[in-house]
């Protein structure tokens, strides 16, 4: 089979509300097809989505491609996409996103000037959208490079010492991966459990040298659905998910990386934890249930990772505290706004005084 230069995996499971929409976004201009694979992965659906699916690829056989398996999670339908791959670069988008076209021809554009040999990038880094169904906004996530008319080429390292700048966008919908490096740095997603998608950003990227990042943002997310695995209710109920991918991303924990690719891991699995405790403290209904799990797991670590443990100590007590005093995340929230807004106006004072 002929070489792509991009593949997009697409894990699909009860998603034909949506699939029709996600596979329109993805017909691209006729003379940039040749550069595109499209990988419909069809995780044992059972709405009759691989029809609507179907049609597509009978409609254009040179661009999709369905692969049909039994169910087995995000992570799986991921894995199995994945050694199928005939493109340089894969970027996985799920069934119920969509991408920009335009948007996706300017990453296409940017891909065909890119190396293919050693001085290829290990990494791709895009901007991304996100769209809310309940308001009908759009906002666009990036890394401050859309500004540029040419990408940037930065180190792990780079990546590490400007992480604030970098972090929105170091995500599974801002992150692609050069196929053979990614094979060769991750020998797979955890499996039937939510939040693959954790793992999917932490490993692999922490083991790369070059990192592109791109002025394009093709990743719109849609945001706002009760049923999706990042709202409240379904992060309550997946806890025991979340705790399965933090243990395999811990497990990790002692590949050799360089110091920037340690660093980039630190900085994202302690975001996965937090927001795992978060999840325990501030989300659950049962405080003292949600107390109960973030402490059999910090113990956890303590006995398995100590100086993991050790680098998330004054989180997990902050976090804690703020659930003893039953304050939701929302509540927090408001008050890291007005908090930030409090500061701005004395930032704002202090310049002013200064300039007299």
């Amino acid at each position: 089979m002929t070489e792509k230069l991009l593949t997009i995996i697409i894990p699909m499971y009860q998603a034909r509300p949506w699939i029709r929409t996600c596979l329109r976004s993805l017909l691209v201009r006729a003379r940039k097809r040749q550069d595109l694979e499209v990988i419909v992965v069809n995780d044992g659906s059972l709405d009759g989505c691989e029809v609507d699916a179907g049609e597509y690829v009978e409609k254009y056989p040179d661009l999709f491609r369905i692969l049909q398996k039994e169910n087995g999670g995000h992570g799986s339908a991921v894995n199995a996409a994945v050694r199928i791959s005939t493109g340089i670069y894969f970027k996985v988008l799920d069934a119920d996103d969509w991408m920009d076209t335009k948007e996706l021809e300017i990453l296409l554009n940017e891909l065909c000037c890119l190396h293919t040999g050693q001085k290829a990038p290990d990494v791709i880094l895009s901007g991304y959208q996100t769209f809310d169904i309940l308001s009908k906004k759009m906002e666009r996530i990036s890394a401050g490079v859309q500004a540029r008319r040419t990408g940037k080429w930065i180190t792990v390292q780079e990546l590490a010492a400007r992480w604030k700048q970098y972090q929105p966008v170091c995500t599974f919908h801002g992150i692609a991966y050069r196929t053979a490096f990614y094979r060769e740095n991750c020998r797979g997603l955890p499996e039937r459990v939510f939040y693959d998608d954790a793992y999917y950003a932490i490993l692999p990227a922490s083991h790369a040298k070059r990192i592109y990042l791109s002025v394009s943002c093709p990743y719109v997310y849609r945001m706002g659905d009760s049923g999706q695995s990042v709202s409240v209710d379904n992060r309550v109920r997946h806890l025991a998910d979340a705790r399965q991918v933090a243990r395999a991303v811990c497990a990790t924990m002692q590949q050799p990386r360089s110091p920037g690719g340690q660093a980039y891991w630190e900085y994202r699995t302690e975001s996965f934890l937090t927001d795992y405790w978060i999840t325990c403290f501030l989300r659950f209904q049962d405080k003292r249930a949600g107390r109960t799990q973030a402490g059999r797991f910090m113990r956890e670590l303590k006995r398995r990772y100590p100086a993991l443990a050790d680098r998330v100590r004054g989180r997990y007590w902050v976090l804690k505290c703020l659930g003893f005093l039953h304050m939701g995340e929302k509540q927090i929230l408001g008050w890291m706004r007005v908090r930030k807004l409090w500061q701005c106006g004395w930032t704002g004072i202090l310049k002013r005084n200064r300039q007299k």
